[in-house]
């Protein structure tokens, strides 16, 4: 069996409101709307762990036309328990 994550904004709840208010503002010019946009990519990309349901995130990139990888253990080492724990899951359950 394999494990799912939650799939949400990997921000804390007070912040996604706090942004939320500020991007449903229909008022809101476009300019300031594209800051605030790069400002919540930029504050979700250095979140490595979802505070939601506490799963690893890593980075996903593209590679090539139609594939895209999601590195999720790339930043931790082969020893690392996380790493050995996720690997012997893979090993038993498929």
């Amino acid at each position: 069996m394999c494990l799912q994550t939650c799939s949400r904004v990997l921000l804390s709840d007070k912040e996604r409101k706090l942004l939320k208010m500020k991007v449903m503002n229909p008022g809101l010019p476009y300019l300031v709307r594209k800051a605030l946009h790069k400002q919540i990519l930029d504050k979700a990309k250095k979140v490595t762990v979802c505070p939601h349901c506490r799963e690893l995130n890593g980075t996903v990139k593209k590679c090539g036309l139609l594939k895209i990888v999601h590195e999720k253990y790339r930043s931790k080492k082969a020893t690392d328990p996380v790493v050995t724990d996720a690997l012997g899951e893979l090993h038993f359950s498929c």
